[in-house]
């Protein structure tokens, strides 16, 4: 499985710099395709700018985990990740750090 390192600006997160993206096959509803899973901190990602593109049946998943969200939240969310990361820490008062670490969880198993 092929990675590379990513040096451009626009893959830097607030919380760390991605290091490295591995392409995998993905099968889904919406026919096959790869998705990018990149490493920030020694923890894989998804790459946000395919969930935001796939928002709708990725908000399923959301509201099975964290079932106290409201449909108005994650409308208002659309697929932003800090946006959603603000949204747990309020609702469930979770640290930042333990709503990122769970999301990023969540965006493995997606």
């Amino acid at each position: 499985m092929p990675t590379d390192n990513i040096t451009e600006p626009e893959l830097e997160g607030e919380r760390g710099v991605v290091q490295e993206v591995r392409r995998r096959p993905l099968i889904g509803s919406h026919g096959l395709g790869t998705i990018s899973l990149g490493i920030r901190n020694g923890r894989h990602i998804m790459n946000w700018d395919q969930i935001e593109g796939n928002w709708k049946q990725f908000q399923g998943k959301v509201k099975e985990k964290w079932g106290q969200l409201t449909d108005d939240e994650l409308d208002e969310v659309a697929g932003k990740r800090d946006q959603l990361i603000g949204k747990i820490q309020a609702r469930y008062g979770y640290e930042r750090d333990r709503a990122e670490r769970e999301l990023d969880e969540l965006t493995r198993t997606w």
